[in-house]
């Protein structure tokens, strides 16, 4: 389940305590706990980034990135991607998008 286990800083600092109720309530279903990975084990990330956004300005979000992720957001800007809200009755074309992807790349598409 997508639950907040722990939350951490943009430097990696814990900002939150763990939350080990959660992984108690699932073994207790019968669930077992391979512990936290780094990576995508089984296709699916343990961890995900949010970043908050309510202060930064485009361009200080930028400017906030490494160097690695300025080049990359830069590279994507060459791409001529245009984003679209799809509504409901429309989700088939987001369907159609991720399983071409995961077939042409070679991983298991939900």
């Amino acid at each position: 389940p997508y639950e907040t286990y722990q939350t951490f800083d943009s430097n990696g600092q814990p900002t939150s305590p763990e939350k080990t109720e959660l992984i108690k309530e699932l073994t207790d279903l019968g669930y077992e706990f391979d512990g936290l990975q780094t990576g995508y084990p089984g296709g699916e990330p343990d961890w995900h980034y949010v970043k908050d956004l309510t202060e930064l300005t485009e361009k200080d979000l930028l400017k906030s990135f490494s160097k690695n992720g300025k080049s990359t957001v830069k590279k994507a800007n060459t791409f001529g991607i245009q984003l679209k809200k799809l509504k409901r009755d429309e989700l088939n074309i987001f369907k159609e998008i991720t399983s071409a992807t995961s077939e042409r790349r070679e991983y298991s598409d939900k």
